[in-house]
């Protein structure tokens, strides 16, 4: 069996007998605005590998079309050409660099991992090494608003017992911004609090932005740079008025790497569907740690099968940030209008708990994808 870069190969690992999938849509609630982009529904693909003794591994391949990643179309097209050898065991060519290769990637590393979780019967988090970890905050997010609905967003955060606030800025005026993050301190005095600017500033806006909201105590900034400007970030980083965390720019292992020899960030994001899996974005942690850097691990708004995979991955992280244990962004399922899971993994008090079951967690509920698939299963077997 051949793993991609970054990868290892999975405990006790033994022969796939069948790899199907198939296709979803998933409607929010309400949309998510940022500077970047709008967020209206999230398209993926549900995969499932079952091993000669009957037992099933899941994964989810979301990429990102709002950001130019290519959609659940695209992941459709990967498996066609690839799925015979991703049944024998191998993964996807290492010549396939887009984001629905890394997806894919994601997937199947997910569904390997809760294979390997329920042959052994251990939790993914155990394998990982968040086995110590029973429960991991999560921040609550603020989209683009009004100062008045900023308020009342926050002042529910609070009453929902959510202990760190992510707010979406750099949509419109710093002034604009700068009354809403008054607003949100307001009736959110103690929580701790992020930016995410998503890009959304040049290197000059982002200086000022940064010195005037940094007073409003801030735990970090969240891409205040477009994705390409890694010498910006270092720039802002070395102001030391406000730590900087770096998003988008993560883009894969590699762009990682560089941050981390560029010292551009005092903090990662870690999303498994953008690096490929649990096991590339723990790996890159690892190498973080050791430059006293942190990690937060957040999901693209995926289903509750990519949240529970960087639940897992937020577990081991906790072990390893310099800081301790951070607010992951994982809280994302309760922003969708429907699931693929007949319960779905929503915080409770601010904190989302690992599932107790073995591998993964979780189980799809048949009528809840039935009700959001937009294809049919497609298998392939031995």
């Amino acid at each position: 069996m051949t793993t991609e870069p970054g990868q290892q190969k999975p405990p006790d690992a033994a022969p796939t007998a069948s790899l199907r999938w198939r296709p979803f849509r998933l409607p929010l609630r309400a949309p998510i605005v940022a500077a970047s982009s709008t967020i209206e529904e999230r398209e993926g693909v549900l995969l499932e590998l079952r091993d000669e003794e009957g037992r099933s591994g899941f994964g989810e391949a979301s990429p990102f079309p709002e950001d130019g990643d290519g959609g659940a179309p695209e992941v459709l097209r990967l498996l066609d050409e690839w799925a015979p050898r991703l049944l024998a065991g191998e993964g996807l060519p290492s010549d396939q660099h887009s984001a629905v290769a890394a997806a894919l990637r994601c997937a199947l590393d997910c569904a390997r991992l809760d294979l390997a979780g329920r042959r052994r019967g251990l939790r993914i988090a155990a394998i990982s090494g968040g086995g110590a970890v029973r429960e991991v905050q999560v921040n609550a997010v603020i989209g683009d608003g009004s100062p008045e609905w900023v308020r009342e967003q926050a002042a529910a955060a609070v009453a929902a017992g959510y202990g760190t606030i992510k707010l979406k800025v750099a949509v419109g005026t710093l002034e604009q911004d700068r009354r809403r993050v008054q607003a949100l301190r307001e009736v959110a005095p103690d929580a701790t609090l992020r930016l995410d600017a998503n890009g959304g500033w040049d290197a000059s806006a982002a200086a000022r932005a940064i010195e005037s909201l940094a007073h409003y105590d801030l735990e970090y900034v969240e891409q205040p740079l477009p994705a390409g400007d890694l010498a910006g970030l270092a720039a802002l980083r070395q102001e030391e008025v406000c730590r900087i965390a770096a998003d988008e720019t993560v883009a894969n292992r590699e762009a990682g790497e560089r941050i981390l020899d560029t010292g551009a960030a005092d903090i990662l994001v870690l999303k498994p569907m953008r690096l490929g899996g649990i096991r590339p974005a723990l790996s890159l942690a690892h190498d973080a740690s050791w430059d006293g850097v942190s990690c937060v691990v957040t999901t693209m708004f995926d289903s509750s099968f990519g949240v529970a995979a960087a639940l897992h991955l937020a577990a081991a992280v906790d072990m390893l940030n310099a800081w301790g244990r951070l607010a992951h962004g994982l809280g994302t399922a309760e922003h969708l209008a429907a699931d693929l899971v007949a319960r779905p993994l929503i915080p409770v008090r601010g904190a989302l708990h690992i599932p107790s079951p073995i591998g993964l967690g979780i189980e799809p509920d048949e009528a809840a994808v039935e009700a959001v698939a937009t294809g049919d299963w497609v298998e392939l077997s031995r």
